[in-house]
């Protein structure tokens, strides 16, 4: 029954009843109005907690996925962090080694050069020295060929002086040997006379 059916009929009924009865029947009757208002306002309340209540549920799951997705995110990020930092050692490790080929190098390409540098003043002395030995060897050549021919000029007139004192000592010994054939025969002649 509507409320309005309702008064009707308590209205009817309570011209016949006591207006105690009568009084006590409205309030019964608004009672009821106001307990159905508030079931009414209780289901409305209801249904706005379950959609409230279904609402965070909903959030909750999103709230949940997004914090699952986070923890997630940090999980990789924090392994990319540590990729980055092991990659940034690798490279500072590698700079460092870099660095010390970079001077060991340095250095032996000074170490290098300074031995270019002395080889090759090294091979100008030589150089010199060889100039100043061939300058010696020629001049020591030209000495032989002239003590040479000086030699061969003196051998030729030791030869030819020698040959000359050698048809000397022979005219001398066949003097020699006709005077002493002369003084034998003169000491015979002489023993003999």
């Amino acid at each position: 029954m509507d409320k309005e059916s309702e008064l009707t009929k308590l209205n009817g009924e309570s011209e016949e009843r006591s207006p105690l009865a009568n009084a006590q029947e409205i309030e019964v009757i608004a009672l009821k109005t106001q307990v159905e208002a508030l079931k009414k306002a209780l289901d409305g309340v209801s249904a706005e907690s379950r959609a409230i209540e279904d609402y965070r549920t909903a959030e909750r799951i999103e709230l949940k996925s997004a914090n699952e997705e986070l923890i997630k995110e940090r999980g990789e990020f924090e392994a990319f962090r540590r990729r980055v930092a092991e990659l940034v050692q690798q490279l500072m490790a590698q700079t460092a080694e870099d660095k010390i080929r970079a001077e060991d190098l340095e250095n032996r390409l000074v170490e290098q050069s300074r031995l270019l540098n002395e080889s090759a003043v090294e091979l100008e002395h030589l150089r010199g020295e060889i100039e100043i030995a061939c300058k010696a060897e020629a001049d020591l050549r030209r000495s032989t060929i002239k003590i040479e021919g000086r030699a061969n000029t003196a051998i030729q007139n030791l030869k030819s002086e020698t040959a000359k004192l050698q048809a000397a000592l022979d005219r001398a010994n066949a003097e020699r040997i006709r005077l002493a054939h002369e003084l034998a025969r003169s000491k015979r002649q002489a023993e003999g006379t």
